[in-house]
């Protein structure tokens, strides 16, 4: 091959790549949030929040005890999914993937999702708090298009398959 027909195929196939990504890029999902059944009779708010890693630091930091607080200058901040579970109300709630706050959410690389758990915790950084979960948004990182969060009494965690994060 000749030099410069060597140059223009490297110029193509490198635009291509960029052009396509060849790493693991943010997208929606649908996001199910299940209420366990020993709160089927208590009143549990989840917000979900897209943010990226530098914002995430900022809520990974933050009381969750305070968060939770009327009136707190950060959840009043934040562009929030909020679901609320009622007494004798359904117990599943779907974000779906086709739902506008995903556009406002567009290259976040996390979903936090965050719960009004009952009973008392100590506040911790991160997903050492209970009442915290962080869900990758990698297009790579999830078998499928649908993530499913389970809200139990004593912690917040996920039932889908994690794939590893690429090389």
């Amino acid at each position: 091959m000749s030099p410069l027909r060597l140059t223009h195929w490297l110029a193509i196939t490198g635009l291509l790549v960029f052009l396509g990504g060849c790493g693991c890029n943010p997208k929606p999902y649908n996001i199910e949030v299940t209420l366990a059944d020993s709160l089927k009779d208590r009143t549990v708010y989840v917000h979900l929040v897209g943010l990226n890693d530098t914002n995430g630091q900022i809520l990974s930091a933050k009381s969750m005890t305070a968060y939770w607080q009327p009136n707190d200058s950060l959840m009043d901040s934040l562009d929030i999914y909020k679901i609320t579970f009622l007494e004798g109300q359904s117990r599943v709630h779907t974000l779906s993937r086709a739902d506008p706050i995903w556009d406002r959410w567009d290259n976040e690389t996390n979903l936090y999702v965050l719960a009004s758990l009952p009973g008392s915790f100590s506040d911790q950084p991160g997903q050492l708090d209970a009442r915290r979960l962080i869900l990758p948004l990698g297009s790579c990182r999830w078998e499928g298009d649908t993530v499913k969060v389970l809200v139990n009494e004593g912690l917040v965690t996920h039932t889908s398959t994690l794939l590893p994060e690429p090389d």
